[in-house]
């Protein structure tokens, strides 16, 4: 994937296409891949130009199996935005983590089912023993 380095900031990008340029920009927080259908048909008469916004897009998967402490992976089944299998294929990638799966409350669970969340969290916190 194709970054930008701007000042010690990395963001993915992808320059698609030739033309006049046409920039595509995610909603907030999203990814370039938002505009995957649009820069398909737009590409062919113009250059695409989009990236992912700061803080998203730098896929660090490789790197969780090196996470140590125990970890708790909290998803929503009727989450639109993060749907739950994200939250199953993170637990499956940090060895030893513990899943939680929330029935419903959307992408706001942690505010729609405050009080499940909490202690679902709070449970996990007793039992881990601090770092050493």
């Amino acid at each position: 994937m194709p970054r930008i380095d701007i000042g010690g900031l990395h963001l993915n990008c992808r320059d698609e296409g030739e033309g006049e340029p046409f920039l595509l920009i995610p909603g907030l927080m999203g990814l370039l891949d938002a505009w995957d259908y649009q820069a398909a048909y737009f590409a062919k008469r113009y250059r695409c130009i989009r990236f992912d916004h700061r803080g998203t897009g730098h896929d660090r998967t490789g790197d969780l199996h090196r996470i140590a402490r125990p970890s708790l992976v909290i998803g929503t089944e009727d989450d639109p935005t993060v749907p739950g299998y994200f939250a199953a294929d993170l637990h499956r990638a940090i060895g030893g983590s513990r899943l939680h799966m929330m029935k419903e409350g959307g992408h706001y669970s942690y505010r729609r089912r405050a009080g499940e969340f909490n202690a679902v969290v709070e449970a996990f916190l007793r039992e881990v023993p601090p770092p050493s």
